[in-house]
This record gives structure tokens, sequence and C-alpha cells, in this order.
């Protein structure tokens, strides 16, 4: 029995060498009308054997009917280092040859459905992963699973098509010299500007009920999957991270990357980034005994300090103008050279090459003085300019902050070889409309950058054009912003006593939210007598709102989900406005 089992392994090992060069890979989805298209992308280690161009199948798990999509072959794309004198054409290529294969699917239909609590599962799988993976368990007898989900937002069906998951920027690291200081970036963009927050996570293998998550093998753990202590911030995905050469900290390591997008504080996907990594010793000194290579230097103009992540707020009708300069003053050795620096820009919102103020998603579109990426000795500037407007607020009537995140992406890359010297930095921008608050019957709206207009019921009120308003008449109340250039924002509508507003909603029969307490993810549990929808605010106890939506139900039982599971332990009020009045439960997350 024992050389049984053991003739068992040594097969399962063989055939699972055939598909050692997969290096890792995502999922992600887009809208199209009604249906949704589906893309795969793969990275394949080319010291090993390709993968091949045929129909690729990913697996749906929870869906009613749909079990598998099929993806066909799009097109290869070398992902090595230019310059270093290898690439996948060649024999023998080291770790940083690297591969990306991307194959789609047609558009399909999801169906009149919607996804349960725990969402519809994609994945895909191939036996096996390389033996030669240091931080996993016997890693040359485990498949690779690249895995996403998809989840409800508000109760509404997969058809028509209504959101468009993350989608990674960045091709994920690769190839990376032990020793140095060295940053990387995962940001994602999302189409309807969802908010994203990037995790750690376990790698995966199996599929279906079979999908089983991976433990990293001591000392390496879920937050430290590589030497060097690795630090992810959660809002931009960025990595910095210093592999150690002193403990001889080189060979390859699995990475799975998480990304989670919010729709008005509902989770609506989760996208996995499985990479994996090589560290190397085989990197020379810079010329001049500069030691270990320097990533670019991403400064500040004014003060040629390091650029840090920019954070700014603004109203729709503002302009940001940053200038932002990248300079690498290192030398190689061979041949002896300043080092030449590519940077690049990244982000929905520039325009055609980045110069232009329109063909981004939202237009005016974001700027910048040179075309992106462009290559410079030894330093340069970019100066960054967006004049936002009504279109950047794509929130509008759905949250109670009434405002849209954006993100660009600003990459340098050096000339160093074999594996590049890499920096990047983050300009985050909130663009916020109007919206309304309360201190009893006194409303008010503060927006700068036009003129106002109040609206009890979707009826204009004469010479409400103000930034308060006493209200006198309970009602559905909302603000309607108009810019200089002629475009209109909305605020959030804002409830006052709408218990006596019998004509705006249905009668709602009864809610409750159940399990209560939890851990923040809730069920909104409505029934009604008529077709409809209303509006759901949730607060803390100090008053403060956290979280408000709209949600449309039908006659009869209706189910929603709630996920407060980024917000601390505690007691929350959760109020549902509808024509039978005001529904008030204290909520409480452990």
């Amino acid at each position: 029995m024992k050389k049984i089992i053991l003739l068992l392994l040594v097969l399962l090992e063989v055939n699972c060498a055939n598909a050692s060069h997969m290096m890792g890979g995502e999922i992600t989805w887009e809208c199209s009308g009604s249906n949704y298209i589906f893309t795969l992308k793969v990275y394949r280690d080319c010291r090993e054997i390709v993968l091949g161009t045929g129909i690729q199948q990913l697996l749906v798990d929870n869906h009613p009917s749909i079990t598998t999509i099929n993806c066909a072959f799009v097109s290869i794309a070398d992902l090595s280092a230019p310059g270093c004198g290898y690439d996948c054409s060649i024999a023998n290529a080291p770790g940083g040859a690297v591969e990306e294969y991307i194959f789609k699917s047609a558009p399909i239909n999801l169906g009149n459905v919607t996804p349960p609590a725990n969402g519809w599962i994609f994945t895909w799988n191939l036996c096996c992963r390389n033996s030669a993976i240091m931080n996993l368990n016997n890693p040359g007898l485990l498949d690779m699973t690249l895995r996403s989900k998809m989840f409800s937002y508000n109760g509404r069906p997969a058809d028509p098509c209504f959101d468009n998951s993350p989608a990674f920027a960045e091709r994920p690291a690769s190839f990376i010299c032990s020793g140095n200081a060295y940053s990387y970036s995962n940001v994602a963009f999302d189409a309807e500007a969802d908010s994203l927050i990037y995790s750690w996570d376990k790698t995966a293998e199996g599929s279906g009920a079979s999908l089983q998550l991976l433990n990293y093998k001591a000392p390496y753990t879920t937050t430290s999957q590589l030497p060097g202590f690795p630090v992810m911030d959660q809002y931009t995905g960025k990595v910095n991270l210093t592999p150690d050469t002193a403990m001889l900290q080189q060979g390859d390591f699995a990475t799975c990357i998480r990304v989670d997008a919010y729709k008005c504080n509902v989770k609506v996907a989760e996208i996995y980034r499985e990479a994996r990594v090589e560290l190397t010793n085989a990197c020379p000194p810079l010329f001049g005994g500069g030691g270990g290579n320097h990533s670019p230097q991403i400064l500040d103009v004014t003060t040629n300090l390091p650029f840090l992540d920019y954070n700014d707020t603004v109203f729709a009708g503002d302009t940001i103008a940053l200038s932002i300069k990248f300079q690498d003053l290192d030398f190689n050795s061979n041949p002896i050279s300043l080092q030449v620096t590519t940077a690049t820009a990244k982000g929905l919102e520039f325009g055609i090459n980045d110069t232009g103020t329109t063909g981004c998603l939202y237009p005016p579109c974001a700027t910048l003085n040179h075309p992106s990426p462009y290559t410079f000795s030894p330093a340069s500037v970019f100066l960054f300019n967006w004049i936002t407007g009504c279109n950047h607020v794509v929130s509008s009537n759905v949250c109670i902050n009434n405002q849209s995140v954006y993100q660009f992406e600003f990459k340098a890359d050096d000339n160093y070889c074999p594996s590049q010297g890499s920096n990047t930095s983050t300009v985050t921008i909130v663009v916020k409309g109007p919206l309304i608050t309360a201190a009893g019957a006194t409303l008010s709206c503060s927006f700068p950058n036009g003129t106002l207009q109040w609206y009890l019921d979707s009826v204009l009120i004469p010479g409400a054009t103000g930034s308060s308003l006493q209200a006198t008449t309970n009602g559905i109340y909302t603000v309607i912003a108009t810019l200089p250039g002629g475009c209109s924002i909305s605020s959030p509508a804002y409830p006052h006593g709408v218990s006596e507003t019998a004509t705006v909603f249905p009668e709602i029969i009864y809610t409750d939210i159940v399990p209560n307490p939890s851990n923040g993810i809730f069920d909104l549990r409505i029934n009604a007598s008529l077709n409809g929808h209303g509006f759901i605010r949730i607060a803390n106890l100090s008053g403060r709102m956290i979280d408000q939506h709209t949600v449309y139900f039908e006659k009869g039982s209706n189910h929603f989900p709630v996920d407060l599971s980024r917000h601390s332990s505690g007691v929350y009020e959760l109020q549902f406005y509808s024509s039978g009045g005001v529904s008030h439960q204290k909520i409480i997350i452990d």
C-alpha cells in the first residue's frame, strides 16, 4: 500500500510540474447593456511551458442556472523588464521573464436573479503550483485557483447589469532584488467610482464546494507573505518592502491581494489577484560604490521632499492643480550611465494621451503637461490639472454623502537590471455635491460653487434659493445646485416629517432586521403591500449618519443586505422611511 501511495504522489508531482509555470492572475467583469463580459488574466513564468490559447472555462458557484462561462483567447503580452537582455523569446530567461495571457467571454446574461448573501463565486483552476514556492507547505502538490465574487446591491437583480468590477491598473510585481527598498502598486480603478479597500488574503486551490484557502508556511502569514515586512495601504493597494540580503531571503513566494468594492457602503464585489514573486540576490551594485539600487524619487516641487500620497476633498466646480517631480540620480554600472526614468500616470479621469480634456470616464478630464509614459533623465516635472464638474458627482441621489472618490496613480520606473526600481504615489480626490443637513426644522445646504434651488416633493419652492430653509411642511426636500457652466446637481432627498406624506411611498406592513446583534452583516426584511421604494438611514448614538441609500421593493416579502462590517462595534439606529411612518430599530455590531 505504501508503494502505491508513493507512486501516486510521484505521478501527481509529475503532472503538476506541467503547470508550474503559472504565476497567478485575476478574474474581473464589465457591463455591456444587460450583460456581463468576464476577463481572465493569467501570468506565466517564461522559464516553463506555454499555457496555450484554447478556451478557458470559469466555474460559477451559487447561481441557480449558470455553472460555467467560456473565455476565448484575446492576446499575449511580454511583461519582461525592457533593456535587460532577457524576455520570453529566449531560453533560460530569469524569473523576471513573464507573459500575460488575456481571455474574455462573450456578453452573458446572468438573469433576472439576485446573488445570494455569500455571492456568486467565479473560479479558474489549474494544477499545479511551482514546487519551489517557499511560503506554502508542499506547493508542488497544490492547485492554483483564481477567484472573484459578485454580490447583491440592495436586492437588485443582475439583469440589467449595473456594476463593473474593479480592474487592476498595474501588472503585478514578479522579480525583485533582495535587499533593495521596493515599492509596487496593486491599484485598481472602478468605473462607478465605488469605494475600494485593499487587503492581504490567502491563496486558494480547488473550486466550488472543494475550494480551500491555503495557510502560509511559518514564519510567513496572511498579512506578511513576503520577506521584508511588507506593508500595504488599504486605500491605495501600495506595497512597501525591503527584502533582507543578510538573511539570504531569496526564492519564490506566493502572494494574494483582495480588493473589496463598496457601492454606498454595500459590498458588491471581491476581486482577488494572485501573483508569484521571485526575490533574487543576483543584482549588481551601482557605479561608484552606491550600493544597492534606489527607486526613483517622486518629489514635491516646492519643498523637494517626497511627494506623499495626496488626498483632498473639493466641491464640484473646483480646480485641482499639482506639480509633481520625478528624479533618479543613480548610475548603472554596466554600461556606466545615468539611469533613465519612465514616468506613467493612470486614472479613469485622464483624457486622450493624458493631455486632452475628452476621452475620460466623466468629462471634463484631468490633464498633464506630458503624455505618459514619458522617459527622461535625470528629472522631470508633471503638471496635473483637473476642473471638476457635475459629472463627477456620479453617486448623486444614492449615497448620503453625495460624493465620489477618484484616484490617479503616478509611477516611476528606472532602467536598472535585472529588476527595475519602482516607486508610486497616489492622488485621491473626493468630489462633493450639495448635501442637506438639519437642525430641527432648519434645513441647510452648503455648496459654494453655484446657485441653489430648493424643492419639496419634487416641486420648486418659489424664492427658496438660499443656503438654508425653514421646513414648514412635511415631505421630501431636495436642493438642485447649478454651476456657472450651466450643469446641475441634485442633493440626496431629505425626508422631513415623512410619516405624514402618505402619497410619497407605498405602505409598508412591517420591517425587521436579522441577525441582531451581528458581526456587521444584517438582513433588512420588508413586507410591502405595493411595489415602491424607501430610504434607509443608519446613525450612531451621537446622531451622526454613517449610511443612507434608497431601496426598491416589490409587493410581498423583500430582503436587503446591510453591510456595516467596516464600522466599529457598538449600538446604532436604523431608520426606514415609508408612508406608514418611520421605523426605528436599534442594531448592535459585536
